[in-house]
């Protein structure tokens, strides 16, 4: 009899998200046993169902965040972090019937809203820190932004290299596989995209400094748990 490999692919799926369910951690144990028992009946990695009928329609473009006619150079570099991080991308658009610019995401719908959610908390964050420092005037103020970031990216840098390699030994290649398949997706869908350097100039290298080491006192972990505990809930 011949097997209808889609079934089974979306009998899988729906067992891995019901083994994701943290509230019910017996039915959540059930249902991955049964989920690795199908995919070893039916020699399946995890990839082949992660990546299972992924398309164009699973991608979107979103404008995100505040508008400027003179954007942020900080919050850029953050978006720019932030949406590597989270296996999306970001490009320059307009907030809708003006000239402002505006930030706009693309990717997979569930990256999407972890991207816009950890981006929001991160600049939250970081002008929370900055109002903290007492750093007044302008110029200062935004050396000491451009410090936060930079260490946050760092940090988010270091966590994405961290995670692949756990996903490496634990996944047999899934991260990879789905990363390659999402690029893919993205390049056809929006077009090929690159980034151009910013400027790394400051006007305060003690603010900058300050900013810094505010930057390496950020709980990332705690804005990715609450954005995928968010999505989970929708």
């Amino acid at each position: 009899m011949k097997i209808d490999r889609k079934k089974i692919l979306d009998r899988i799926k729906k067992l891995l998200r019901m083994a994701d369910d943290v509230s019910s951690p017996n039915e959540a144990a059930i249902a991955a046993r049964r989920a690795e028992r199908l995919m070893v009946e039916h020699n399946l990695k995890h990839a082949d169902v992660v990546t299972a009928g992924m398309d164009a329609d699973d991608f979107e473009a979103h404008n995100h965040g505040p508008s400027h006619r003179a954007y942020p150079r900080h919050l850029v570099s953050l978006a720019i972090g932030v949406a590597e991080y989270t296996d999306c991308r970001v490009i320059w658009g307009y907030e809708p019937g003006t000239v402002k610019k505006q930030i706009v995401f693309q990717g997979e719908v569930g990256d999407l809203e972890i991207c816009k959610y950890l981006w929001l908390y991160l600049s939250r964050t970081i002008d929370r820190l900055c109002k903290a420092s007492g750093v007044l005037h302008v110029g200062p103020r935004t050396s000491f932004k451009k410090g936060c970031v930079s260490e946050i990216n760092a940090t988010l840098r270091r966590m994405k290299a961290e995670d692949s390699k756990t996903d490496a030994v634990t996944s047999d290649g899934k991260s990879v596989i789905l990363l390659d398949k999402k690029q893919l997706i993205m390049d056809k869908k929006f077009g090929v995209s690159r980034y151009g350097k910013s400027s790394a100039r400051v006007s305060s290298n003690r603010a900058y400094a300050a900013g810094s080491e505010a930057g390496r006192g950020v709980s990332i972990r705690k804005g990715v748990n609450s954005a995928s505990n968010t999505r989970r809930l929708k």
